[in-house]
């Protein structure tokens, strides 16, 4: 059973997000897969409720907030999956152009942990 929804996701993820990268000029980094779905899309997937999408759009989530304080060394405050949602959901209310991306970035900047 466990294995049939690990084979759905996947097979939902290659369909609803095709794999591609982006590099926007501001970035200094690229991002792949679902991050580069639009705010739109992404407040969509919310409104729609719990489905595949949502899995692979808050799990990518996760994995980007915890490779951000891997890859750039800081120290970033304890958060939840639901407060990066909350904040997620509250940028792209005003940059539904945006990509899911740029909405995390903003939220990872709030997570630095200020040197005492």
């Amino acid at each position: 059973m466990t294995r049939a929804i690990i084979v759905a996701l996947l097979v939902a993820g290659a369909v609803l997000a095709p794999v591609r990268a982006q590099q926007s000029s501001p970035r200094s980094y690229t991002v792949y897969a679902t991050g580069t779905s639009t705010c739109r899309w992404w407040l969509e997937v919310r409104r729609t409720g719990p489905h595949a999408a949502y899995l692979e759009l808050s799990t990518w989530m996760t994995g980007f907030v915890s490779g951000y304080g891997y890859g750039s060394g800081q120290r970033l405050k304890v958060t939840s999956a639901p407060q990066m949602e909350a904040s997620v959901d509250q940028y792209c209310q005003t940059h539904p152009l945006d990509d899911v991306a740029d909405a995390l970035q903003a939220f990872v900047q709030e997570l630095h942990v200020k040197a005492p």
